[in-house]
């Protein structure tokens, strides 16, 4: 017998095809077998014809069979990519669309488009789609470099300022790289972001990646960590700054402090205790300094005259002061500040104003016989008199006699300058002038100009040029010019000038003189 279904010859009575398992119908009707009769010629014809046609089904069954596999199996291939499409879909989420059009150009050849979202918002897109462990591995080197140099610059700020300066300045083209890193990535990111897809499909991870809990979270986690690094960077920085401000406050007070400590030595003695003092602890007698004194000014960067005074008043001593800066242009003076010896007799000290209203401390130090002056300043002072640590020389006069020094004039007039101009007194002789206190122009202060000698004449420019030497007491070789500033009485001739006593003002006047002369044939 054979399978109705797939031809295949069966044994008789057998109930299911043994190769496509189709149910045998049987030859039994109502319960009853039916005889097949005796085998003829015709029959055995008929039975083996029936054998071939049945064959032939078998086989037209199977080429069927085939087809339909064939068929199906193209079906479920469709089926499988339709599933594959969904499966990436669900990985992806949201903007799906934009991905798997981005995945399609790059498996063609196409370049990775710029992903804007990944370089305007960095780390929190990353981790929004998982995959911010490949953000953090393409900044890394960047970040960490310019992190490292902020902290290693304000560290040096500490220790050397200029150095940590030059760190922190190293530090912007390496912020600059982080964000050029960090554009690079945007680049890249959609192709980075399918190789993602890709590992997750093929580890059969189906769980979606856009997750906004994880971006707040990984965005929270940052801004703690910058808030926490600014922090630790802010107290740095001004701790390298105060430490350098009071490194150089502290170089300033290391200046002042001899000043200072000078000052807290010095112990005065009140009228009421004086005559319960042993007067054997004096090593010094105050009135061997009574008298004028001059101030050397060799440590000093004063450019003025100062001489002060010291005066026993019913054993009351005083000082007194003053002093002409620039060459005479201005004059400040102390008047009677009250001084008082210490208990060691070392020093002598007291507090002053002077008529510009500045104040502070007088220290006068009695060294080996030597004097030493010390005048402090409250504040910056104008024009005053602040000085440390002075030698000063007896003044005395033309006798050999202690001198007392007189008081500088408040103002200082000029015969040929007044009130910022210069002015000609029409003077073309010598004779008969006479210059009195006054001086002519203040040329050891002011750069005279060819505008201000085309205001004189001749003799007038010759008398301000020769000006410039006496006021050193240059003597003159000419009795004219000699007998001409005999009659100044600030003039005295002194046999030791030197040209090294002009300043660098007088210097210059005296060239421009000299040129201007010359160019008018005034000195041939």
């Amino acid at each position: 017998m054979f399978c109705t279904k797939c031809g295949k010859e069966l044994p008789d009575g057998s109930a299911f095809c043994t190769n496509c398992g189709a149910k045998i119908v049987s030859e039994f009707s109502n319960g009853q077998a039916q005889k097949s009769d005796p085998p003829q010629p015709e029959t055995a014809s008929t039975t083996e014809s029936h054998r071939v046609s049945k064959t032939q089904d078998g086989i037209q069954f199977s080429q069927q069979q085939t087809a339909e596999q064939s068929a199906a199996s193209a079906s479920n291939t469709g089926s499988e990519e339709t599933n594959s499409e969904t499966v990436v879909q669900q990985i992806i989420g949201k903007n799906a669309e934009y991905y798997l059009t981005q995945f399609v150009r790059m498996r063609q050849g196409a370049k990775s488009k710029i992903n804007w979202a990944s370089f305007f918002l960095g780390i929190g897109h990353a981790s929004y789609r998982n995959v911010w462990r490949e953000w953090l591995k393409a900044v890394r080197l960047p970040l960490i470099l310019s992190i490292g140099l902020q902290v290693l610059g304000i560290l040096l700020l500490q220790i050397q300022f200029i150095l940590g300066i030059i760190v922190e300045c190293l530090s912007i083209p390496v912020s600059i790289w982080f964000w050029v890193a960090a554009l690079l990535l945007s680049k890249r990111f959609n192709q980075i972001y399918m190789r993602h897809v890709e590992d997750k499909v093929a580890r059969h991870d189906l769980k979606p990646d856009p997750s906004i809990g994880r971006a707040i979270l990984t965005w929270f986690v940052s801004w703690i960590a910058y808030m926490l690094l600014m922090s630790i960077l802010s107290s740095l920085l001004m701790s390298a700054l105060i430490g350098a401000f009071s490194g150089a406050n502290e170089q300033i007070l290391d200046d002042m402090v001899p000043n200072q400590e000078i000052v807290d030595s010095i112990e005065p003695i009140s009228p009421e205790t004086d005559d319960s003092l042993d007067s054997q602890a004096y090593t010094i007698d105050m009135n061997d300094y009574v008298g004028s004194w001059m101030v050397d000014r060799y440590n000093s960067y004063m450019d003025g005259f100062v001489g002060f005074t010291i005066e026993n008043n019913n054993d009351q001593f005083y000082f007194s002061a003053n002093g002409v800066w620039n060459q005479g242009d201005r004059v400040t003076n102390i008047e009677y500040a009250q001084i008082e010896l210490n208990y060691e007799g070392t020093q002598a000290g007291g507090y002053y104003e002077d008529d510009r209203g500045n104040t502070g401390d007088i220290i006068l130090d009695f060294e080996d016989g030597e004097l030493y002056l010390t005048i402090t300043v409250d504040g910056s002072g104008n024009y005053s008199f602040a000085m440390s640590h002075e030698h000063c020389t007896r003044d005395y006069d033309t006798a050999g006699n202690i001198s007392e020094p007189e008081s500088a004039p408040q103002t200082q007039s000029y015969k040929f300058y007044h009130e910022n101009h210069t002015y000609s007194n029409e003077m073309d002789g010598l004779g008969g002038y006479t210059i009195g206190e006054d001086h002519l122009w203040p040329t050891d202060t002011l750069t005279i100009t060819d505008a201000d000698l085309n205001e004189l004449t001749r003799m007038e420019v010759a008398a301000i040029r020769n000006e410039i030497y006496a006021r050193h007491g240059y003597t003159f070789s000419s009795q004219e010019w000699a007998d001409f500033f005999a009659t100044a009485t600030w003039y005295v001739p002194n046999a030791a000038f030197s040209n090294d006593m002009l300043n660098t003002t007088e210097k210059q006047n005296a060239e421009t003189i000299v040129a201007y002369e010359k160019a008018r044939g005034w000195n041939q």
